[in-house]
């Protein structure tokens, strides 16, 4: 009886419990249903006449609290995203070097399109399949020896793009007759000037690691294939210049531009490149014992004799002696002397060493065809500049001109403003000091190294065993070590002051990155010490720490990749008593000769030098070297002549005109003459010369000693058969570069 009791007791609590469950979940579906009817009440029944003037005032205040609620959850998270990025604080723009990043940038993309348009217009003549030097048959010829290390003896993309190739050629059926290296230069020289271009744009969004990434290694390709015709010291030094720019790109954090770690210790690596340069340019020439360098005559010859004039050049050869004399003093002094004060911890001093620098570099322009060489220089020197000076010195239209806008002048010039707390007395007080500084400078050095009478006289008060032993002394290289590091240090400490509170990364994070940065620095700068002494003849190997066991093998692993190189221009002065010249003539019966002209080196007496630069006709160039030399010296002059008597349209494109158009000559023969510079101005000829002796014998087009060379050597051989020219070369792509370039300077010049 009892049980049973308790079974019903525990049965009706169960039921009651259950009946209260069911209760409250009811009451909780209920007020749910109606908190859903009142927030989905439409506007529109506002109104309905059944609703009086509190309901609607109620369903309004609802309204409005859950947009306010809506647009503050849609702000939290906006602001949470862009927590990371946003920095707290402006960073000081005292001595920012942002705007100089931006700039540096920009001009060396205008390099690379120069460069990349220059050489497009030459791929089919100098490395084509029916070419002088065809790249293929060079990349085969490394891979026979090489083999699996190929990539590491000669690095560039064409050893991977054969699959590229085959699919162009599902597109263009026409490029299966020409080497897959021939097509792919074509189209990763179309890829990269489309590249340069994007980087010139008004937006900064392209000036990023891997454009300029992309820019390097398609300009290292083309350079390691390139062989003789690509082996100038500009072309190794756009290598170089182009790999330290993917690292110095400025980052954007928030609203601001800022520099961060790595940047600026690449900006103390190109400040050390540039140095490494103009220092080894100016002191090669005295090293070398040339007497006309060491007497101050260089320049009587060098106008006159530089591979390829301009008539600028003719009047700056009829020059007096003693300004001549005088000018290449001053050259001693911008690039042996004026250097040192790069590393200057005294802003003036770096900013004036930079201005002689440019002066330098727009001289040579003056007087010579360089190619693209002295603007890539004048890029370096913008590294010696800040923001302020950049804004101070020059005009709007240069920065138009890289595109670079008003908008973007206008910012920086804001951010500029409340910098300098010194009054306009005090500033311009300031300049003329600094002017009075400057040509103090100037003026103790000529009277200390190159005073009146050693220009005339052409006796300097110095010797070439004293500076050998300067050179070679502890000192000397203790310096370079003290100039560097100082300079790395205290750019890198004024930088974090700029920065300040901006730079919002965590203790540790800033620390990581610093040590990372100042690793690669150091690395960069060890492994630069070896060919920069070798290049000014200082052995190293018992000075610098590590050298053997550290430095060396880093180096020797990437100097295939010409990110550290040796420079050192005109050692030795060319064409005293005349600069040397070959014309290239060709006859059908031995009796009539006909030279073949050339677009650019001099030939015909009467014909004017011309203006090039900054275009490289790069055949031209080479003919400069290979009169310098003999022909024994000169292989690839050999297959030049075996595309003459082939008459191919590829190489034929590269001259002024093909005298033999109907048929090819049956035999040619190379002369060597002296010309100098008429000294008459209303003379015909701008030129007079005189026969020097036979560079080479009368050849045959059938010769069996010619047409051994040519197949053993891999050259292509003499035929009957007309080789058409790429079909790429038909793009005209220097008119659609300059009218980018004039399109894109007016944009930013109308565009506010």
């Amino acid at each position: 009886m009892k049980s049973c009791c308790e079974l019903k007791l525990i049965f009706g609590l169960i039921k009651f419990k259950k009946a209260h469950h069911d209760d409250r979940k009811k009451v909780k579906e209920k007020n749910e249903k109606e908190r859903e009817d009142d927030d989905d009440i439409p506007l529109k029944r506002l109104k309905e006449k059944d609703f009086d003037k509190e309901e609607k005032d109620l369903l309004m205040m609802k309204e409005k609290e859950k947009s306010k609620v809506e647009k503050k959850d849609e702000k939290d998270k906006k602001d949470k995203k862009d927590k990371k990025d946003k920095p707290g604080k402006a960073p000081n723009y005292e001595g920012s070097i942002v705007l100089t990043q931006i700039v540096f940038l920009k001009l060396l993309a205008l390099v690379y399109l120069i460069a990349f348009t220059s050489f497009y217009v030459q791929i089919s003549g100098l490395y084509g399949t029916d070419g002088i030097l065809p790249a293929k048959n060079y990349m085969s010829y490394v891979e026979d020896r090489t083999g699996p290390n190929k990539v590491n003896v000669l690095p560039n993309m064409f050893w991977f793009t054969e699959p590229i190739n085959n699919f162009l050629i599902q597109i263009f059926p026409s490029l299966q007759k020409y080497d897959h290296q021939e097509n792919l230069i074509h189209l990763v020289c179309l890829i990269s000037i489309l590249f340069c271009m994007l980087a010139l744009l008004k937006k900064t969004k392209f000036l990023n690691f891997w454009t300029y990434f992309f820019l390097w290694i398609s300009y290292l390709s083309i350079t390691n294939v390139g062989q003789t015709f690509m082996s100038f010291q500009w072309d190794i030094l756009l290598i170089e210049t182009g790999f330290l720019a993917m690292w110095f790109c400025p980052k954007k954090v928030g609203k601001y531009w800022i520099t961060d770690d790595i940047s600026m210790v690449v900006k103390d690596l190109l400040v050390w490149l540039l140095f490494r340069l103009l220092f080894a340019s100016g002191i090669v020439k005295l090293l070398s014992g040339c007497p006309t360098w060491w007497s101050l005559t260089a320049l009587h010859y060098h106008f006159e004799s530089q591979p390829i004039p301009h008539p600028l050049s003719w009047y700056a050869h009829h020059l007096p002696d003693f300004t001549k004399r005088f000018m290449v003093a001053g050259t001693y002094i911008v690039e042996c002397i004026l250097s040192f004060l790069f590393f200057s911890p005294v802003r003036f001093l770096r900013v004036f060493s930079g201005v002689f620098q440019v002066v330098l570099q727009l001289s040579i322009i003056l007087t010579g065809n360089y190619t693209y060489f002295n603007i890539l220089s004048t890029c370096l020197c913008l590294v010696l500049f800040d923001d302020k000076f950049l804004l101070q010195a020059l005009p709007n239209l240069p920065f138009y001109f890289l595109g670079i806008t008003k908008k973007t002048l206008k910012k920086h010039r804001e951010l500029q403003k409340g910098q300098d707390d010194n009054g306009f007395i005090k500033i311009r007080l300031q300049y003329v000091i600094e002017g009075i500084v400057s040509a103090a400078i100037i003026v103790l050095c000529y009277v200390k190294f190159f005073p009146i009478s050693a220009i005339e006289t052409g006796k300097l008060p110095f010797d070439l065993n004293g500076l050998k032993s300067m050179l070679s002394s502890p000192f000397f290289l203790l310096g370079t070590f003290v100039l560097f590091f100082s300079g790395l240090i205290l750019n890198s400490l004024r930088n974090q002051r700029r920065m300040g509170k901006a730079d919002k990364r965590n203790a540790f994070v800033k620390i990581l990155k610093s040590f990372f940065a100042f690793a690669f620095g150091c690395t960069m700068f060890f492994i630069t010490l070896r060919p920069f002494f070798h290049g000014i003849g200082v052995e190293t190997n018992h000075v610098i720490p590590g050298n053997q066991v550290l430095w060396d093998p880093i180096y020797q692993k990437v100097a295939p990749s010409h990110v550290v190189n040796t420079y050192g221009l005109f050692r030795t002065m060319t064409g005293v008593g005349g600069r040397p010249e070959i014309v290239i003539e060709g006859s059908h019966d031995g009796n009539t000769w006909i030279p073949y002209e050339f677009l650019y080196k001099p030939g015909n007496l009467s014909q004017a030098p011309r203006f090039v630069a900054p275009h490289q006709p790069r055949l031209d160039w080479q003919m400069w070297f290979a009169a310098l030399s003999n022909i024994n010296h000169q292989p690839w002059l050999i297959s030049l002549l075996g595309r003459l008597f082939s008459n191919s349209d590829s190489v034929i494109a590269l001259l002024e005109k093909n005298p033999f158009e109907e048929r090819p000559p049956e035999m040619i023969r190379i002369i060597k003459y002296k010309y100098f510079f008429t000294h008459n101005k209303d003379q015909v000829n701008w030129w007079k010369r005189e026969m020097d002796s036979i560079y080479l014998s009368t050849i045959k087009r059938n010769d069996h000693v010619l047409v051994k060379y040519l197949k053993e050597s891999g050259y292509r051989p003499i035929t009957n058969k007309k080789f058409e020219i790429h079909p790429w070369q038909s793009i005209p792509i220097v008119k659609i570069v300059i009218s980018f370039i004039i399109i894109n300077f007016t944009a930013c010049l109308l565009l506010k």
